[in-house]
């Protein structure tokens, strides 16, 4: 493995973590702080950052906070899993989506990410030394 492919592998282990917040365009392209209504929030993930079933959890804390800071009324809506906070966040359905979403350049397209509030130090490893394929898979 090649210095910029494992840079490469440990910039996508490390985006594979990273926590965010994604933002729409349309709640938040507002100059003002005043919104009228409240904002639906979408929410998914996995422990212990979304508790779905309790609407607990350390990225639900966050937003909170600055839902609070900014007066910001909102409900939110549990979705099973990230896909479909996504695609609700895209037909307009929800306004914000909160929770353990990875950054990929395809969702980059489509939606803004806030900075991230979590980074993790995954990587992949691999023996430096000639083995065959077999001994490189096999997991005992």
């Amino acid at each position: 493995m090649t210095q910029h492919s494992k840079k490469h592998a440990n910039l996508i282990a490390t985006l594979f973590i990273v926590m965010t917040f994604l933002l729409s365009a349309s709640a938040f392209a507002q100059d003002t702080d005043v919104i009228s209504e409240p904002l639906k929030v979408g929410i998914a993930g996995s422990e212990p950052f979304v508790f779905a079933d309790s609407d607990s959890g350390i990225a639900l804390e966050i937003w909170e906070q600055i839902a609070q800071q900014k007066s910001w009324d909102y409900e939110y809506t549990a979705f099973d899993n990230v896909d479909k906070v996504l695609q609700a966040l895209d037909q307009g359905a929800i306004d914000v989506a909160v929770g353990p979403i990875s950054i990929t350049a395809q969702r980059l397209e489509n939606v803004r990410f806030s900075q991230p509030f979590y980074n993790s130090s995954i990587s992949f490893l691999s023996c430096i030394g000639q083995q065959g394929f077999w001994k490189k898979i096999k997991p005992f």
